[in-house]
């Protein structure tokens, strides 16, 4: 029973998620869709979002929940979070067939894009796992870290593109629109967007956002293989 409400609430979160944040923005103000229902829209954004979200949520507290096994036995410490980036590959699935119902039920076809879609799919587990390896890294010393994660992730789905589009902040000023894409997790979205639903074309800046992302992947390495030594002692 348990793991059928776990099955069920996989589904109904991202949902219930996307009808909230599509009714806000919807109300709150006009949102450029280009020509596609809001709610599609939104559910387009939610899907690199809700997988880089649960990956670092899961790493939070991945490696002090594994604190017995860690002190027992040797193994690649690395291990955990990439196993939260491969488990969350299953919510980027329910997402996905969302989505699929979704298209069906208001006729929308997914555009010639798509074939680029597997890239930018890549470019979300760097992202997720980049950040995953960062904060299992850094709640192994600072274990209040792990309660200010939520709080973060609330705050990231706001300013991510999920229910709006990036182009609505193209005409900001250069510096605070260089800033705006700086969060890796805007050219993530935006991209798998654009793959999708064929809006547009991607802001330069766009790969910005994947050069962060990467940044954070090759240093959160670096950083977790300086402490993984004394992760024993610190758990």
């Amino acid at each position: 029973m348990p793991k059928l409400l776990l099955i069920f609430w996989s589904f109904i979160n991202p949902i219930f998620t996307t009808i909230v944040i599509t009714f806000v923005f919807k109300k709150v103000g006009k949102v450029y869709t280009a020509g596609y229902p809001h709610i599609l829209f939104t559910l387009v954004g939610m899907i690199g979002w809700t997988y880089m979200a649960n990956v670092i949520q899961m790493a939070g507290g991945a490696m002090v929940g594994a604190q017995d096994l860690v002190k027992k036995i040797y193994f690649p410490r690395l291990y955990i979070p990439f196993s939260k980036a491969v488990a969350a590959l299953v919510t980027l699935l329910i997402m996905f067939l969302c989505l699929g119902v979704t298209m069906l039920y208001y006729g929308v076809a997914p555009q010639s894009t798509i074939i680029y879609l597997p890239l930018f799919i890549i470019m979300a587990i760097v992202t997720a796992l980049g950040i995953a390896i960062w904060v299992s890294a850094l709640t192994i010393r600072f274990r209040d870290l792990i309660h200010t994660i939520p709080i973060f992730l609330r705050i990231g789905m706001f300013i991510s593109p999920i229910a709006y589009s990036a182009k609505q902040i193209n005409g900001w000023n250069g510096w605070i629109k260089i800033f705006y894409y700086c969060n890796p997790l805007t050219g993530v979205i935006e991209s798998i967007r654009w793959s999708i639903l064929g809006i547009g074309r991607l802001h330069e800046y766009t790969y910005l956002s994947f050069g962060i992302g990467i940044l954070l992947l090759i240093t959160g390495l670096r950083y977790f293989f300086h402490v993984e030594r004394t992760i024993a002692d610190l758990v």
